[in-house]
């Protein structure tokens, strides 16, 4: 892990400290990440997440910049 990882890393839990609900968005997205990642079988073109709130947005956004992603917004009616 690279100085600036570490630094993003420590940004994040600083962010998600005190709050349980954004705790588990982290989480438990870190861990949808990783599956994606990992899995070989298909082309690894994009992960659809649910609609959220901006900070959440913002949060996930940041673990992605952790593991290299790049990332894209799009809003649907």
């Amino acid at each position: 892990m690279t100085t600036t990882q570490f630094a993003m890393v420590e940004e994040l839990a600083f962010l998600i400290k005190d709050n349980l609900h954004c705790k588990h968005l982290v989480l438990s997205t870190e861990e949808a990440l990783i599956s994606f990642l990992q899995n070989d079988s298909r082309p690894k073109v994009v992960l659809e997440l649910q609609p959220m709130c901006p900070y959440q947005r913002l949060l996930l956004h940041r673990l992605a910049d952790i593991y290299g992603c790049t990332f894209s917004t799009y809003f649907t009616h």
